[in-house]
This record gives structure tokens, C-alpha cells and sequence, in this order.
């Protein structure tokens, strides 16, 4: 609960500091006495703009603190939380959340957690449709058909998030898959053979040098078996000194130990001329095959150009992209399996989703019979509250909704929406366009004993801040309002600025606004009241002539009426 609010500077606001209880506090003080200058203080926390225009005159900066204490749950200890806004002649703003600097989101996210406004100038949850879908599934307690939504609508946002994403990894591989197809095609139509280009060019070489290699080859050969004048060549000579030296071997061994080292090298040099013979038999130049061979080295050389590599490093890449496509070929089944479970989660969401809108259709019919009673009571005669429970329809949209895809939100494919008739005789329409400010404040307050009343208790804010609840309304409703606010204390911390006796006097805490003037400045104070004072007050807010006694006399019967019926 706000336990503390101090506002200091703002306005006509020098210092003053409220002190408020539990239940139902309610402020009151004459016409233009600064009771609005509380809402704008709140205001200010939750992070509504303001400039230098709000600083009391003469001063630098104005600032607004307030003390939340915060009660234990499972999940948090509780305690104490100070936050306070500055705002500075320079026109900027500071905040602090337990005086630790902080930006001015996060100061208001920490106070809209507790903290909720209805005034002439806010922007009321109500004004929001957004919200009317909060205010119904409280009321029709939904929160385990909720559940059950959202986790549904959980896993088929994962089951469907990681069919896409194969798919998309899909696509890319295709793309892959066709590159490296095109690679290792072309690598295999190239017919390319380890050491290929070396022969290639020892090939053109030889082709290039052929008629010196033709040349020098027949001097060897004539060398070797003779001249084709008759001049004998090496092997004959050979052949001819070894028969000399094999008559004289007898004579000394180490003779004939030349004469088989020569047998040898006859061997040998024969060996040669054959070789030389058949080389030369068989060696044609021939233009067209330099030519092709030509061809071939160039054509292997713009291969390994474009792709960076030797012909051999080529071959071992090939073998690489080969097995990778091995490795990209597409599991069918895989996708089979994922869209089978994408499948079976959509059909869970749809089935969450068609009991969640059962359950608010039958909720709404339920909340409008409750509203219009209440609002009647709340003396907006001929009231009429409908609930409109909707759908956004979308071509590609996972939720179905009378046969037609529709979009599937947060809390469920519904769109909630609260319709008014205000006046017999009127159409209806939107709360949120044809409501004033008086009677939105009402429908909040019916709103919210009629979703205590059904389950006991709601998930909105704690601290509720009422400002014009009783505007155009007249005195023989106050005590409605009042009994309604009581009843709306025993879930929630009510801060209430009225101008009606009946609201005043049912005030577990009254905190009087007025306005003093000295030494040519105006500032506006808070004093909490009670016992005589406080009979007082009520008696100012009566009307009537000053210290009348009949006057009196009815603000001491107000006062001891609601005595009996305050909550603890």
C-alpha cells in the first residue's frame, strides 16, 4: 500500500506530507484548494511529462516522494520501496527507485505496479479497450483456461518457429546442394588424372624440341651400331675386343675377369640401341596432337585459376564437396516429423483457444446483468452494459473463429470490447468514446465490486486513486458511492479527493486540503482530521449556514453511521 506521499514545491504545494491507511482515505477541502495538485503529484510517479511550468515560483525544482510497503508473498520478502521524481528549472526530470538513480520507465513500471489513477484529466484503464479483456476474464476467473492457453500457444509457437526455420535452412542448402552439384560435375567431366598437367607439359616440350631430340638420337644410335657408309659403331668394336681378350684369358686370370666386365657392357650398350632403334621407329611429330595437348594444359589451367587450386588439390576437393552433398541430402522425415508436431500443437491451441471464448461468452452474459444492476444502482438510470467478445480476422491467422482464420493474441483469439447506454433512449457505444468522465469513474467502481464480488479478489492494481468519482451526481447518491468504496476497501488501498459529505465521512483516514496566504505567497497544506475537527468538515461540506447546528448535529450522525459499518 502507498503508506506515504510527500510533495514538496509543486505548485502552490511548499512542503506537505500525507499519511494514509489502509482501506478507504478520502481528501477533502473547499473549491480550488489544491486537492487535484495529490492526483498530479501520482501522476508525476507514473511518468506523465512535465516541465519547469509545475516548480512553485522562486524555487529551483520541485520533487514528489512516496513510500510503498509492500506485504510477503512466496516469491519476495516485502518490505519498503521509496521512489521520488525531481523536476528542475532546466526542464529536466530525475528519478529514484530506494535511492538508486533510475530511468523514468523504470520508476513508473515499479509504481503502475501498485498505483492506479482515475481522474478528470487520466487516461483510465477503461478508456483503453485492451483492458476490458482483463476486466472480464478477472470477473469469469479464467485464469487456468488461460494457462492452458498460452502454454498451447507456447508450443506451437516453438513447434512452428522450428519448422520454419528448417525450412529456411532448407532453402539454403538447395542453393548449396546446386553449387556443389555444379562443382563436382564439373571437376568429373574434366576427366582429370593425378600428375595430368606435368605430363601435359613434358608432352609439349618434347613435341616443341622433337627434331633436335630426332637429331641427337641418330648420332647415338650410329655411335652405337655403326654408320650406313660401313664404318663399324660401339658394339661391333666391343664384340671385336672381346674376342681378342677371351684367346689370351687363359694366360691370366685377372684377363678374364675384363673380358666378362666387357660382356657386360656389350649387354648393355645393345640394350641402349635397341631402345634408341624402337624410340626412333616410333617418333612422329605431329602438329594436331601439340595442338590438343595445348588445349588440355590450358583448359586445366583456367580450372585451377577459377577455383584457386592445383589440378591435384582439385581431385581431393571434388572428393570433399562429394561427400558433403552426401551429407545435404534432404531428410524428408525430418520435416514430416516437425510439421506433424507443428500440426498436433495448432490443434491444441485452437481447442484452448474455443474454451477460452466459451467460457468468456458465457462469462460476458453473467458481467452484463451484474454491470447494468450496479451502474443502476450508481443511479445511471436506464444503464445498459453489454459485453462484446470479437475476434481479429486474419488470412493467415492459426486460430479458427466461425470458420475463418483469426489472430492469435497473448491472451487468447478473442477481442474483448465494453459497450454503454448511459441515458433511456440512446444507443450504446464504446465505454471508452461515449462515457464521461463521471460515468467512466463509475463503471470502474461497479467494474470492480462486481469482479470482488464474483471472485473475491482481482490481479489489478492495489492502490486505487478516485478523483471526480462523484461529479455530476447528485447527494442522494453519495451514500451508493460510498457503500460501493467501502466495499472496494477491503481489497484495495481507495485514496479518494470527494466533495460529497456521505464519502467523507465513511473515510477510514480524512486529510482536509486548504489554501493559506502570508507575506504575499499562497501555499497549500494537508491536515488530517478527526473528532471534532473532522464533524466540522463534514458539517462545511453540508452547506448551509456557518455553525449551524442542525448542520452539525447531521455530520455527527453521518460520522456515526459509517463508524458502524468501516471495515477493520
Amino acid at each position: 500500500m502507498l503508506s506515504q506521499l510527500r510533495i514538496k514545491n509543486l505548485a502552490v504545494v511548499e512542503d506537505v506530507t500525507l499519511d494514509f491507511d489502509a482501506g478507504l482515505n478520502v481528501l477533502t477541502g473547499s473549491t480550488g484548494a489544491g486537492k487535484s495538485l495529490i492526483l498530479g503529484a501520482v501522476n508525476l510517479l507514473l511518468g506523465r511529462r512535465a516541465s519547469s511550468a509545475v516548480i512553485r515560483a522562486g524555487e529551483n525544482s520541485a520533487a514528489v516522494e512516496a513510500v510503498f510497503d509492500t506485504p510477503a508473498t512466496p516469491a519476495t520478502l516485502g518490505g519498503t520501496v521509496v521512489v521520488r521524481r525531481e523536476i528542475r528549472s532546466n526542464g529536466r526530470s530525475y528519478a529514484w527507485v530506494d535511492g538508486e538513480a533510475a530511468p523514468l520507465k523504470q520508476l513508473h513500471e515499479t509504481c503502475a505496479r501498485w498505483i492506479e489513477p482515475h481522474g478528470q484529466n487520466e487516461q483510465l484503464r477503461l478508456r483503453d479497450p485492451d483492458t476490458h479483456i482483463d476486466y472480464l476474464d478477472a470477473f469469469g476467473e479464467h485464469g487456468e483456461h488461460l494457462d492452458r492457453y498460452r502454454l498451447a500457444l507456447a508450443a506451437f509457437n516453438r513447434a512452428d518457429g522450428e519448422l520454419s526455420g528448417f525450412d529456411r535452412r532448407a532453402a539454403l542448402l538447395r542453393e548449396k546442394e546446386e553449387l556443389l552439384r555444379h562443382r563436382v560435375d564439373e571437376v568429373e567431366r574434366a576427366g582429370i588424372k593425378r600428375g595430368e598437367l606435368d605430363e601435359l607439359e613434358a608432352a609439349i616440350k618434347l613435341l616443341e624440341n622433337s627434331e633436335r631430340v630426332f637429331e641427337a638420337l641418330g648420332v647415338v644410335f650410329g655411335t652405337l651400331e655403326g654408320e650406313e657408309d660401313g664404318s663399324s659403331g660401339a658394339t661391333v668394336s666391343l664384340a671385336q675386343a672381346i674376342r681378342q681378350l677371351a684367346r689370351v684369358a687363359e694366360v691370366d686370370p685377372r684377363i678374364a675377369a675384363f673380358v666378362s666386365q666387357l660382356e657386360e657392357a656389350e649387354l648393355t650398350l645393345r640394350d641402349c640401341a635397341d631402345g634408341v632403334r624402337s624410340y626412333l621407329d616410333g617418333f612422329e611429330f605431329d602438329a594436331d596432337r601439340l595442338r590438343a595437348i595445348e588445349q588440355r594444359r590450358t583448359y586445366l589451367l583456367e580450372l585451377e585459376r577459377r577455383y584457386a587450386m592445383c589440378s591435384d588439390e582439385l581431385l581431393d576437393k571434388s572428393a570433399e564437396w562429394s561427400r558433403e552433398l552426401e551429407g545435404l541430402a534432404f531428410e524428408d522425415q525430418e520435416r514430416e516429423a516437425l510439421e506433424k508436431r507443428r500440426d498436433g500443437a495448432l490443434r491444441s491451441v485452437r481447442s484452448a483457444a474455443r474454451k477460452l471464448r466459451t467460457a468468456r461468452t458465457k462469462t460476458a452474459g453473467d458481467l452484463d446483468s451484474e454491470m447494468t444492476r450496479g451502474l443502476e444502482e450508481l443511479m445511471i438510470r436506464g444503464a445498459r452494459f453489454r459485453t462484446e467478445v470479437g475476434y481479429e480476422s486474419s488470412a493467415d491467422g492459426p486460430l479458427e473463429v466461425g470458420g475463418r482464420a483469426a489472430v492469435a493474441r497473448p491472451d487468447g483469439g478473442d477481442v474483448v470490447r465494453f459497450m454503454v447506454r448511459t441515458n433511456p433512449g440512446e444507443s450504446e457505444g464504446p465505454v471508452d468514446e461515449i462515457a464521461s468522465t463521471g460515468e467512466i469513474s463509475r463503471i470502474s467502481l461497479a467494474l470492480r465490486k462486481a469482479v470482488r464480488a464474483r471472485c473475491g479478489s482481482d490481479d489489478i492494481r492495489t492502490v486505487l486513486v478516485f478523483d471526480e468519482l462523484d461529479a455530476g451526481v447528485g447527494a442522494d447518491l453519495g451514500g451508493v458511492i460510498a457503500e460501493k468504496l467501502l466495499d472496494l476497501s477491503d481489497g484495495f488501498q481507495i485514496i479518494c479527493i470527494t466533495h460529497m459529505p456521505q464519502i467523507a465521512a465513511a473515510g477510514r483516514r480524512h486529510l482536509v486540503v486548504a489554501k493559506h496566504s502570508a507575506g504575499g505567497r499562497t501555499s497549500a497544506h494537508v491536515t488530517p482530521v478527526d473528532g471534532k475537527e473532522r464533524r466540522r468538515e463534514i458539517a462545511r461540506m453540508l452547506g448551509g449556514e456557518e455553525g449551524s447546528d442542525k448542520r452539525t448535529a447531521l455530520a455527527g450522525e453521518l460520522l456515526a453511521g459509517r463508524s458502524q459499518t468501516k471495515r477493520p
